[in-house]
């Protein structure tokens, strides 16, 4: 699941820089278009998308941690 929706996102966040490079104000998002009221709407909908995709490739790419802990009794 997580996958697909990375790749969702990512999809958007391109489609997202491709809109503000050529100036535009209208983009897919989601599947759907959407039309925004200024470029800060849209870098601030960039930067929440740049968020959502760098906690999604963490968690991906994390290891897992593994604690050791040696408990001995003393005699």
């Amino acid at each position: 699941m997580a996958n697909s929706e990375l790749t969702q996102l990512i999809a958007d966040r391109d489609n997202i820089r491709r809109a503000i490079r050529m100036g535009v104000l209208q983009c897919s998002v989601d599947s759907q278009t959407a039309t925004f009221a200024n470029m800060r709407d849209m870098r601030a909908i960039l930067n929440d998308l740049n968020r959502q995709i760098a906690m999604i490739a963490d968690v991906a790419q994390r290891k897992p941690q593994y604690a050791s802990i040696n408990l001995t009794r003393g005699v």
